[in-house]
């Protein structure tokens, strides 16, 4: 056995340039699942990590019921539907909010945000939400405003700078970079601006910081089952695994498409092993010849797609896992929250894969190789 594999490994050192070829599918199809996999790992613990860092004290509820990954939509709440929940034994703070998306105009330039609404003595809370300040402070009347780290960097906002919409306002506070497309590209005035120009006079969603999240869980929902038709409540936890899942749904699924791939490299590997085949039937000939058995031809050509195979998916992963690493720094360059993280067992796995499709591909070529008989092959020396 041992012998075997020596001539397999010479066999295969012997034929590089074909080796090199041969294992390009495999590192492909493989490199693209690992990127994907730990691409989607990383911003997920990126994900959970932010939102716990919010603690485990904070709800938000909704309006509409969640179906899938979305709400329904349709449904507000009241002001004395939030009024009720302050009140609530359980709630320690309240911070109701409202939102539209639009375009904003500064020096001639435009830019789509999105347009949040707090009331204004609920603005010194929403450091607790994650919006935390870069410098300046948050909008104390109706007249003044606060740009994400986007809207800042993308047109030059300075603290004073006057920013038009349906209304005009003087920016007085600019956010710290949160990693969210949506998040960054805000505009945050007081509530009393979106009901004046946009006659928004209910909310679209609130925040609640809870003293006993259970407790405050089973109090808001004896309240909205009473006043609202349909509602969801979430804690920062949910909300992180529902991103994250989401996340990972997307990743599978485009995992599953790049690994389509292998299919064309188990054709590619199985015309090569025949091709091998027909150039070594002297060699198997001789093999046979001085005691070889059939399982050893079999084993022989198996081994040496397999290795192939395994060659393939190792450096897929390595130069795949290099490259995820340079992403999730570029993600991280551009504020998006992300953790490197590699799953051993998902390598491990993929690994196998790599061997497993090695050896699919060199199954019929193999077992075509260990049926030949030493005679006929013997008369192509």
């Amino acid at each position: 056995m041992r012998e075997i594999l020596k001539l397999a490994l010479k066999n295969i050192q012997r034929r590089k340039l074909r080796s090199l070829l041969t294992t390009i599918g495999v590192t492909i199809g493989i490199g693209a699942i690992n990127y994907f996999l730990i691409l989607s790992k990383s911003l997920e613990y990126g994900i959970i990590n932010t939102f716990e860092s919010l603690g485990k004290d904070k709800l938000i509820i909704l309006p509409g019921k969640r179906v899938g990954f979305s709400f329904s939509t349709g449904w507000y709440f009241s002001k004395s539907i939030v009024n009720s929940i302050e009140h609530l034994p359980s709630i320690k703070y309240v911070i109701p909010g409202k939102f539209v998306t639009s375009t904003i105009e500064h020096k001639n330039k435009q830019l789509n945000v999105v347009i949040y609404g707090f009331p204004l003595d609920k603005m010194r809370l929403l450091t607790q939400l994650g919006y935390n300040l870069r410098e300046g402070r948050f909008p104390s009347n109706n007249k003044e405003c606060v740009v994400g780290y986007g809207v800042y960097k993308d047109l030059s906002i300075e603290i004073g700078d006057k920013i038009s919409n349906k209304f005009k306002c003087k920016v007085v506070g600019i956010l710290e970079q949160i990693g969210s497309q949506r998040e960054d590209y805000t505009l945050i005035v007081s509530e009393n601006v979106l009901e004046k120009h946009y006659n928004l006079n209910q909310y679209n969603f609130i925040f609640a910081i809870a003293k006993d999240i259970d407790l405050a869980k089973k109090e808001l929902s004896k309240l909205l089952d009473k006043t609202i038709k349909d509602y969801t409540i979430l804690t920062t936890e949910q909300l992180a695994k529902r991103f994250a899942s989401l996340l990972g749904f997307v990743s599978l699924f485009i995992s599953a498409i790049a690994g389509i791939s292998l299919i064309n490299a188990i054709i590619g590997i199985m015309n090569t092993m025949y091709m091998v085949i027909t150039e070594r039937i002297s060699e198997i000939g001789i093999l046979r010849a001085i005691g070889a058995k059939k399982r050893d031809i079999l084993f022989l050509f198996l081994f040496e797609s397999g290795f192939l195979s395994l060659v393939g998916g190792i450096v897929g992963i390595a130069i795949s896992t290099i490259i995820a690493l340079i992403t999730i720094i570029v993600f991280k360059s551009m504020g998006f929250k992300a953790i490197f993280y590699i799953n051993p067992l998902i390598v491990l796995g993929l690994l196998v894969l790599s061997f497993v499709v090695g050896i699919i591909a060199g199954l019929l070529p193999s077992k075509k190789a260990s049926e030949l008989e030493p005679v006929k092959a013997l008369r192509r020396v």
